[in-house]
């Protein structure tokens, strides 16, 4: 019924090895705050001053965070992910 993950109980709560709740436990979740996303022109308030097509290149070969692709044209990244970026480049130098 559950395919091949074995389920644990947590008091009365039924989650699965990949943390999925199941019946009533859901509307006992508390809710995760909404995070922050920035966009293209908001990467400069974080000190992210790099041409578009270079963010492209950056990513693509692994060195910056991928995009989460907002619609056809926008492009954005959670903020806490730049913020870790940018504390593992501090760390770096």
């Amino acid at each position: 019924m559950f395919g091949s993950s074995a389920l644990q109980a947590r008091g009365d709560t039924i989650v699965d090895t990949e943390n999925r709740t199941f019946g009533h436990a859901r509307k006992h979740q508390a809710a995760a705050a909404p995070s922050r996303v920035l966009g293209l022109k908001e990467l400069p308030s974080k000190g992210i001053c790099f041409h578009p097509n270079h963010l492209r290149r950056l990513w693509e070969r692994g060195d910056f965070p991928r995009p989460i692709k907002l619609s056809p044209r926008k492009l954005a990244w959670p903020e806490e992910v730049l913020d870790a970026w940018l504390a593992s480049k501090k760390e770096a130098a």
